[in-house]
């Protein structure tokens, strides 16, 4: 898995701003149950259809890399979930039976999401009842509080945040 993850990781990378396994792979577990990645995919911006006039007809939208859809496709046996266009969560099935689950995020929610994807189920309760005391709360993959967001670029600003060390992946 660790190498099936890393051949992933390497096909995606020239279509991403930062991507990373994340999971119990990257926690040093003997057991891997799946693949989960993190990633930035890279974006443009498609300029608007325009009408007869020469005015815009929408307006110009971000659209991914043709490239990044292109890598998932090709890694994709099958989609169970997700939207590799427009999505934040994609899960697959490999051709070889392995699951994968690639989280999308945006540079200001790397740090919360690479966090949060790293950690156990027990890390992750734990995490969150810390920011949820500290009055934070998670909305949309987005660490929020008093409703305005709260960019975490890194992991360790999240853990600044919360008062907390960083944790090495291992201990998570």
């Amino acid at each position: 898995a660790r190498a099936v993850a890393s051949e992933m990781v390497e096909a995606l990378r020239p279509y991403c701003e930062r991507v990373e396994v994340a999971g119990s792979i990257r926690r040093g577990r003997d057991w891997i149950n799946d693949i989960e990645i993190v990633a930035i995919p890279k974006s443009t911006l498609k300029a608007p259809d325009m009408d007869i006039f020469g005015e815009p007809i929408e307006k110009p939208t971000v659209v991914r890399d043709p490239g990044f859809i292109m890598v998932v496709d090709s890694l994709a046996d099958r989609i169970i979930k997700g939207n590799v266009q427009e999505g934040r969560y994609i899960q697959f099935v490999t051709s070889t039976g392995i699951t994968v689950d690639l989280f999308l995020c945006r540079p200001e929610t790397w740090g919360n999401i690479m966090a949060i994807r790293t950690g156990s189920a027990d890390f992750i309760r734990m995490v969150a009842a810390r920011w949820v005391q500290l009055g934070y709360k998670g909305v949309e993959w987005q660490l929020t509080r008093f409703g305005k967001p709260v960019p975490v670029p890194e992991e360790a600003d999240l853990f600044g945040l919360l008062g907390m060390r960083v944790p090495p992946p291992h201990s998570r």
